[in-house]
């Protein structure tokens, strides 16, 4: 994304029209608000149910936050990382997330990404 180091998306993006929410709140992963997100840094409040930043980086800072968190407790793909989301189960998830797709056709046979696979 171009412009300043620190600007927000409403200063990088012309034309004054509305932005999608992950980018008004500068929280491109849809973090929910609640007290893991007012733990992170940059928090400035809450829109539509989630955490709202005060930069595009503290929002990517967040995202990699929990990310590298669920890998420390041995969530490793998509699909694991979906399964760990509310409301999600093998019935809904693969019209829901792609990831959850791709790893039942790896199951299945077909090669699919890994980090670190050959």
């Amino acid at each position: 994304m171009g412009g300043q180091p620190g600007a927000t998306a409403s200063e990088i993006i012309p034309g004054g029209g509305q932005l999608p929410l992950g980018l008004r709140t500068n929280n491109p992963g849809y973090i929910p608000d609640g007290g893991v997100a007012k733990a992170l840094p940059g928090y400035k409040g809450a829109e539509g149910g989630f955490a709202a930043f005060e930069t595009p980086d503290h929002g990517l800072g967040a995202m990699d936050a929990l990310l590298t968190s669920y890998g420390r407790r041995g969530i490793k793909t998509g699909g694991e990382l979906v399964r760990q989301l509310p409301g999600m189960n093998p019935s809904n998830a693969g019209r829901l997330c792609p990831f959850y797709f791709s790893e039942q056709r790896s199951k299945r046979g077909h090669r699919s990404f890994r980090p670190g696979a050959a």
